[in-house]
């Protein structure tokens, strides 16, 4: 029995068939077979995040956890304003109306989800590492995109990915474990983000 242990990176990556030679003591004789066996690996990265990414700016309609500066029907407070026909009686603000006789509705800071996308550039260019045995700069993008995904993703926020290079990836923001699964495959296997530059 021969066996060893290889520490694979992020990819698909294949084997030949193995080839056992076996000799008699003097090596007057040889016997050569070739062993087939399975001889692909799969490597996907984890998605895992350790901390929250934080996000301002354009958001959209929909509620998440990124704090806007627009009233509405959120947790916290945002201000008020005078009472119009319609507004919900939930959000009267009926202390104000028990000390003055003014009808007043109460606005609360209103929490949404952003649009992101990630952008990773894959040209030959940015395959440059700062050492022999060091990942190049595009699988350390890489591993920091699906850091951010996941942070992302965790927060509810709709998240894609996408590409700068000579292979086109792209992957729409969404949200759910099944495009969560999707991203996770493309980074693991597409050939835009491959271990070394295309040909």
């Amino acid at each position: 029995t021969y066996r060893y242990t290889v520490t694979a990176g992020r990819g698909t990556h294949e084997w030949e068939p193995l080839t056992a030679i076996v000799r008699n003591a003097s090596g007057s004789r040889e016997r050569s077979v070739e062993v087939t066996a399975g001889t692909t690996m799969r490597c996907l990265p984890s998605l895992s995040s350790t901390a929250d990414l934080p996000l301002r700016g354009l958001t959209t309609p929909y509620s998440g956890q990124v704090a806007t500066d627009v009233g509405g029907s959120g947790i916290e407070f945002h201000s008020t304003r005078r009472y119009r026909h319609g507004d919900p009686l939930s959000r009267v603000d009926w202390n104000r109306y028990a000390r003055t006789g003014e009808l007043s509705t109460l606005s609360f800071r209103e929490e949404r989800a952003a649009t992101v996308a990630l952008l990773i550039d894959s040209r030959e260019a940015a395959y440059v590492a700062s050492g022999e045995d060091e990942s190049n700069a595009v699988e350390r993008s890489v591993e920091a995109a699906g850091q951010a995904f996941a942070a992302l993703h965790k927060s509810g926020d709709r998240v894609g990915l996408a590409n700068y290079g000579p292979r086109e990836c792209w992957l729409p923001p969404g949200t759910g474990e099944r495009h969560r699964a999707e991203a996770r495959e493309l980074l693991g296997t597409h050939p835009a983000f491959s271990v070394s530059p295309a040909d």
